[in-house]
């Protein structure tokens, strides 16, 4: 992203960091890097089925049209919530600082095995951001709404989530691993974090005996 919140390198460092992870590999070594969670998006229908996966977000909203949609949130079988408005965003912890931090959503540490739920302008003013398990699988369906929600991988595609249809979205198998300094990235992750607030500092709490 622009923002460049999960990077620990500079662009102009990018010749001589590849190439010490070639002489890494030459000489069998390890290369120090770590695994960010990944999310598999499957829209079955009875016609068709599409998958897709996404490090950041899935976003289903209306678009560019100004009518509400209306989802059904499941979990297990178990209604979560209907969202009524713009849409929802269901980001990993890596997407947590994207798109969902904009719509007011939790901030999630990458090593957070969850799934974090953020609507998108609803009309019940009572829903907020939700975490889950990242163990969990949400389905997703619009079979209430007037008109078809549009469902975005990344921001790299956009298919109509037709009324017959239902959209799966769970944990992938596979995670993006990226290369990182053979230290602690928590310090990084903190530093990332506290440049989302320019001027202010967190607070120092005192412990309590």
């Amino acid at each position: 992203g622009t923002f460049n919140f999960i990077s620990i390198f500079r662009p102009e460092e990018a010749i001589a960091r590849v190439t010490a992870v070639l002489q890494l590999v030459s000489h069998q070594k390890k290369i120090p890097f770590k695994p960010l969670m990944r999310l598999r998006a499957e829209i079955s229908s009875k016609e068709k089925k599409h998958v897709f996966t996404a490090l950041n977000e899935i976003l289903i909203d209306r678009g560019s049209r100004v009518q509400a949609v209306s989802l059904d949130i499941d979990i297990k079988g178990q209604r979560l919530a209907n969202v009524t408005g713009s849409g929802v965003i269901i980001s990993t912890p890596t997407g947590s600082t994207a798109f969902s931090l904009s719509a007011g959503g939790s901030i999630l540490h990458p090593k957070l095995p969850a799934i974090l739920i953020t609507p998108l302008c609803p009309t019940q003013l009572s829903l907020k951001p939700v975490v889950i398990p990242a163990s969990y699988t949400l389905t997703i369906s619009g079979t209430t709404s007037r008109i078809n929600p549009l469902v975005s991988v990344d921001g790299q595609c956009s298919i109509e989530l037709s009324s017959d249809a239902q959209l799966f979205i769970s944990k992938s198998d596979y995670d993006l691993p990226i290369i990182i300094d053979s230290g602690s990235s928590l310090p990084n992750w903190i530093s990332k974090v506290q440049s989302l607030f320019p001027g202010r500092s967190f607070p120092q709490v005192s412990p309590r005996l």
